[in-house]
């Protein structure tokens, strides 16, 4: 993966009208997502299976839930950790939802959205 940032901050409803609706979500506090992000160095990867929220670090590493096993094939939205801070300081609300929207998964906090992720596999390091 490039060193360049992974994600693009819009508007919620700038991604409505791109991306389609919200078909899917959970909500995770800015406070857990934070502790989160102080366990890797580079980026945070998202996805939702069966209902539950799956968060990874670096190399795939599951953060969470803590007892998670991942098949290494699973896909997931991938965004660096930069950007998934920089949403949490705009948004400036205490929860952020993670989203599937037809297959495209974003972050959202407050008024903004963090889209344009990448996909590991294939790029994961």
């Amino acid at each position: 993966m490039a060193e360049n940032a992974i994600g693009i901050i819009y508007l919620t409803a700038e991604v409505e009208q791109e991306f389609g609706i919200v078909q899917s979500s959970i909500e995770i506090s800015s406070e857990e997502l934070k502790s989160f992000l102080n366990q890797t160095n580079k980026y945070l990867m998202f996805k939702i299976i069966n209902g539950i929220l799956y968060i990874l670090g670096d190399n795939r590493s599951v953060l969470f839930p803590s007892e998670g096993y991942i098949n290494p094939e699973e896909v997931f939205a991938v965004y660096s950790k930069s950007k998934v801070y920089e949403l949490i300081d705009t948004g400036g609300e205490k929860i952020n939802a993670v989203e599937n929207r037809n297959g495209i998964f974003s972050v959202t906090n407050g008024l903004y959205t963090l889209e344009a992720s990448h996909w590991c596999p294939p790029l994961c390091s």
